[in-house]
């Protein structure tokens, strides 16, 4: 993590101080071709011979200043704006073209925003039962001291010090829906996990939930296939949600 941090914080100081960088480049290959050219005259070679020399042996500047940048990660950074300053240069060039595209681009993504909005309203975010809107879930806030704690699943933490749960016990959902005055009546589920079941022979993995007798009833749905469990047809479980 550490590692990753020191990498950003050195490509993002690259980036924002750019011309130091270059100017700190300029002098690192300016000191490394002075010190072969002296190295050189040492050896017997004129000063000009010698500059000559070191530049040979160094390689293009050009090379050496495109591998430091690589190093530090810069070359996607540079490849990037000069592939945005060319498309920029071309859309100038043909700005009929550019209207048209932009135009497109603007009804294409308007389009693709409303067809997913209604999309996620009609069909992703509601339930497939009649009147999804008025469906709640029923969330139990107190402090260590309170009553009712939570059986079965996450708790989700404590929010300023008071525990927050919507899963308890079979007994608490009976109490709250043997007192409930103000809501419809209360129903409870809870995810089973996988089953094995037997279907004309054939044994299959099925996703399961325990539900109160209610279930069926209060989503106002009917199964496709058999009939639905009513209160007095089911035995309570030991835990629900």
């Amino acid at each position: 993590m550490n590692a990753s941090f020191a990498r950003m914080h050195s490509w993002l100081r690259s980036v924002i101080r750019r011309q130091r960088l270059e100017g700190e480049m300029e002098e690192e290959i300016r000191f490394h071709l002075e010190a072969r050219t002296q190295d050189l005259i040492r050896q017997g070679l004129t000063p000009h011979q010698a500059a000559r020399q070191a530049r040979v042996e160094f390689g293009w500047v050009a090379t050496h200043k495109d591998g430091m940048r690589h190093s530090l990660g810069l070359r996607w950074w540079d490849e990037l704006w000069s592939d945005l300053g060319y498309g920029l240069r071309i859309l100038k060039k043909s700005p009929g073209f550019t209207a048209i595209a932009v135009g497109s681009l603007a009804l294409a993504i308007g389009a693709n925003t409303t067809i997913f909005s209604v999309t996620n309203e009609l069909l992703l975010e509601r339930l497939a039962v009649p009147h999804p809107e008025q469906l709640r879930l029923l969330t139990i806030t107190g402090d260590q001291k309170v009553v009712v704690h939570l059986y079965w699943g996450d708790d989700g933490g404590t929010v300023n010090g008071r525990a927050r749960f919507d899963t308890f016990t079979y007994p608490v959902y009976q109490q709250l829906s043997a007192r409930n005055q103000v809501l419809e009546p209360i129903f409870a589920f809870k995810n089973f996990g996988h089953a094995n079941i037997t279907v004309d022979g054939n044994a299959r993995s099925v996703s399961a939930e325990l539900v109160s007798g209610n279930f069926y009833q209060q989503l106002q749905v009917q199964p496709q296939l058999g009939r639905a469990i009513y209160p007095q047809t089911i035995r309570p479980p030991e835990q629900a949600r």
